[in-house]
């Protein structure tokens, strides 16, 4: 090959990558997927931006090998290009490519979060409970100390069941409370809490337990209702042990799974299948609690001539000591002052990342 062919070769070459940076991505389909930045859904990413003086954009980063020509954007109206990639997740580096004339790397100015002031950004959901205020809290706590059960707890059974406040198998303190059978017969026991879990969010159950003697039995375990009937199991009994041990249960979860809604009269139930008293058979049960954070409630917007307004910067309104931003938690945590001032609108300055490292 001469000399003459080779060079013709690599400015054909030239021209052909120079073409592909340059042709508007008019062939793809824009994401039918609501917002802007990077907006994660299950099974991948959409990316959307507004560029109204690109020719073409992309979207590079740890997932494509920060290729430039892996996943073109669409154009929609209004300057606007988006794509869906598939595979991409929370964690996800990434930078939008400008083809104007020019290449141009450009952050998201709607990321959530970057690497660094001057890095990549990176894909997060919106995570933040806007339903809540507050830390967890604890809304029940029973330890069997009172020497017997009170309400709300409820003790029951079929054949010769025994649910009984005990000082001979417990984990700290004076009384545990143990399931059983009274004689050498088959017999159910349950022991129910009822909570009202309609004014709490993230809720989550921890207990101790203890499997004196019990053998698996498909009645045994934790069990929820919204409704008193419909039972649904959402933890088992771990096997047979001379100590205790802490299980800790996300009951918001477990009733999504189940597909009910925690209400004023949400149920929580252990159950034990057996045949024997303790020590041959049964279980013990020590320290139950049930925390959550409590919902918010219902806001009415007042009347433009009653509002009182409070322009907010949250990284600055509540940070900490030392230059730390402050967080949408950290604001929460004043609120009441700002109520007590008589302000009753907020209005939050724009959320994004931006060069610098408070931001």
């Amino acid at each position: 090959m001469s000399g003459i062919e080779r060079a013709t070769i690599r400015v054909a070459h030239m021209l052909l990558c120079a073409a592909m940076l340059a042709v508007p991505a008019l062939a793809q389909t824009p994401s039918p997927r609501p917002g802007v930045g990077a907006i994660p859904y299950p099974g991948g990413t959409t990316f959307r931006v507004w560029a109204p003086n690109a020719t073409s954009v992309r979207v590079a980063g740890n997932f494509n090998g920060w290729s430039t020509t892996a996943n073109p954007m669409a154009s929609e109206p209004g300057g606007v290009w988006s794509v869906d990639v598939p595979g991409v997740g929370e964690g996800a580096e990434y930078k939008f490519v400008i083809i104007n004339g020019a290449t141009i790397w450009k952050n998201d100015p709607r990321a959530r979060q970057l690497t660094s002031s001057v890095g990549n950004s990176i894909v997060r959901g919106d995570t933040f409970n806007w339903s809540v205020v507050g830390p967890n809290i604890k809304i029940f706590s029973e330890s069997f100390e009172g020497g017997r059960l009170y309400a709300p707890w409820v003790s029951g059974g079929t054949g010769p069941a025994r649910v009984k406040v005990t000082p001979f198998y417990r984990s700290t303190g004076l009384h545990g409370c143990t399931l059983d059978a009274i004689v050498n017969e088959p017999a159910t026991s349950h022991l129910t809490l009822t909570i009202d879990g309609s004014q709490h969010a993230n809720l989550s159950l921890t207990y101790k337990i203890r499997n004196i003697g019990d053998t698996p039995d498909v009645e045994d375990g934790v069990f929820i209702s919204a409704d008193g009937s419909s039972w649904f199991l959402i933890d088992s009994f771990p096997a047979i042990n001379t100590g205790f041990t802490i299980r800790t249960i996300n009951l918001s979860a477990a009733a999504t799974t189940a597909g009910i809604t925690p209400g004023a009269n949400f149920r929580i139930r252990w159950q034990q299948r057996g045949d024997d008293a303790a020590p041959a058979d049964g279980i013990a049960l020590d320290d139950v609690y049930v925390s959550g954070q409590r919902l918010s409630q219902p806001f009415t917007t007042p009347a433009w001539n009653d509002m009182v307004m409070y322009e907010m910067h949250i990284g600055t309104f509540n940070d900490a000591p030392g230059g730390a931003p402050g967080t949408f938690a950290s604001a929460i945590s004043r609120l009441d002052q700002l109520r007590e001032l008589g302000v009753n609108v907020l209005a939050i300055m724009p959320v994004n990342e931006f060069p610098g490292d408070y931001s």
